[in-house]
């Protein structure tokens, strides 16, 4: 864009866009009788939190309460011998 004949340019500074998060999901890991989560607080802030889980039939409902190793290292085993679909959150 031209103003009085001279090309304009703008800048506009955008500092850090990202979104904190609590809890990150590192791995999940699927094994014939079950399967395992781990999860990390970035902060090491997160000293325990609810395991909840669903299917494809039922709402979410809490499963279990997971506690931080004091490292910010959070893990979760489920048992899904002959259970249908299920969600963890």
């Amino acid at each position: 864009m031209a103003w009085g004949g001279l090309p304009q340019s703008h800048i506009a500074a955008i500092g850090d866009a990202s979104t904190p998060v609590l809890l990150s999901l590192v791995k999940a890991r699927a094994l014939p009788d079950r399967v395992e989560f781990t999860w990390f607080a970035p902060a090491n802030d997160v000293l325990r939190a609810t395991v909840y889980r669903r299917t494809v039939r039922d709402n979410w409902k809490p499963v279990g309460e997971i506690r931080s190793d004091a490292t910010g290292w959070l893990m979760y085993s489920c048992g899904l011998c002959g259970q249908p679909q299920l969600t963890l959150r």
